[in-house]
């Protein structure tokens, strides 16, 4: 929580929209949560649950590609 809050400040300086904002977060903090539980998938639901806006397939691909690798 700490690191999300820290880099919510920190993205928040650069030329990124809104959007991407929140789905380098979700992913952020989905993956650190992955990698304690050992749970990608949970992981990738649990991004895109997070998100709960309009998906799309950069949204998916982004939750899918930080859960597993």
């Amino acid at each position: 929580e700490v690191s999300t809050s820290i880099s919510n400040l920190w993205l928040k300086n650069t030329h990124l929209s809104k959007e991407e904002i929140k789905i380098l977060l979700a992913c952020a903090s989905g993956s650190a949560l992955g990698a304690v539980y050992n749970a990608p998938f949970a992981t990738s639901l649990f991004i895109l649950e997070t998100l709960r806006v309009k998906r799309s397939f950069k949204m998916l691909i982004s939750a899918i590609f930080s859960s597993f690798f």
